[in-house]
């Protein structure tokens, strides 16, 4: 999944399920946006363009970085991985919210300011 196609698949299938989020590239991010942020990153496969992973972390904002790192989080289903091209994809992302409600979002709720993240 690449650019705007990832964009308009999470606008459309992910983000109506999440409100107080925005989705920008193939990230969906937390509102309000404020010394952390509380995201899933949609990651397409080194080996194939319709699969892709998710991740969800905490990063916080006030250390410098160019980048987005994944320290504070983890991804969603260790080992798994959804293909677009393989099925439907309205099922297939109605999955991927599954464990975005089950795992994720747990997670991103309770890291609200720097003190909750994790040690």
């Amino acid at each position: 999944m690449k650019g705007r196609n990832v964009q308009r698949l999470l606008e459309r299938c992910i983000l109506p399920f999440l409100p107080n989020y925005k989705v920008h590239g193939s990230l969906v991010y937390a509102l309000p946006v404020d010394c952390l942020l509380r995201a899933f990153k949609f990651e397409s496969s080194a080996f194939k363009d319709s699969e892709f992973n998710v991740q969800y972390f905490a990063m916080p904002l006030y250390v410098p970085t160019e980048y987005l790192y994944f320290t504070f989080g983890a991804r969603v289903g260790q080992g798994v991985s959804w293909d677009v091209d393989r099925g439907d994809v309205a099922q297939i992302m109605a999955n991927v919210r599954e464990y975005l409600e089950r795992v994720g979002l747990p997670f991103l709720q309770g890291v609200r300011t720097p003190g909750d993240l994790p040690s």
